[in-house]
C-alpha cells in the first residue's frame, strides 16, 4: 500500500478482529443471494475511513473494510463508501480509481443514506450489507435498507 499525506489510524486486536469478520461475513452474505439475480447486493460503509490502518501491534498497514469489502467473493454490486474527513476519502478513491461499482462521498452520512434510498433504481427490497457503526444512519432510512450487523471501519 502506498503512503498518504495524512495519518492512518491506529486500530487495536478487537478491530483487527472485526475486520476479519467483515471479510467473511461479507463473502457468506453474497454466497446467500448468489442465486437471486435479479436482486442487486449493496455494501454501504458510513464511516469508511481510508480503506486502510495500522495496526497498534505491529505497526503495519492493513486493509480496512473497504478494501476487504472490494475483495469479496461473490462480489457486490455496488459500494457506498462515506467519510467525513476529504483527505480519506481522496485516499480511498485512488484505492477504488478505475472502478464504476464504487461511489465516495464526502461529508454526512446521514443526509447521503437518504438520498441512496431516494434513489429510484434501487428498490426498497434490495439486500444491504450495512456495518453496524453504519447501521443507525441505515435505521433511519425508513426500512428501505436489509442490514448485516458487524461493524466497518
Amino acid at each position: 500500500m502506498t503512503t498518504a499525506p495524512f495519518k492512518f489510524d491506529e486500530i487495536g486486536y478487537w478491530s483487527e478482529l472485526k475486520l476479519d469478520i467483515v471479510e467473511k461475513y461479507g463473502s457468506a452474505y453474497t454466497k446467500a443471494f448468489a442465486n437471486q439475480k435479479r436482486l442487486k447486493k449493496y455494501y454501504i460503509d458510513a464511516f469508511s475511513g481510508a480503506g486502510v490502518h495500522v495496526s497498534k501491534r505491529t505497526k503495519e498497514q492493513i486493509e480496512g473494510s473497504p478494501v476487504r469489502a472490494l475483495k469479496v467473493s461473490p462480489a457486490f454490486d455496488r459500494f457506498y463508501f462515506i467519510d467525513m474527513d476529504a483527505d480519506k476519502t481522496a485516499y480511498l478513491q485512488k484505492l477504488c480509481e478505475g472502478r464504476s461499482d464504487v461511489y465516495i462521498h464526502t461529508g454526512d452520512s446521514n443526509s447521503y443514506l437518504k438520498r441512496i434510498a431516494a434513489d429510484d433504481s434501487i428498490s426498497e427490497f434490495q439486500p444491504c450489507f450495512v456495518s453496524a457503526r453504519s447501521l443507525w444512519a441505515a435505521s433511519r432510512l425508513g426500512g428501505h435498507a436489509a442490514s448485516g450487523t458487524v461493524e466497518g471501519g
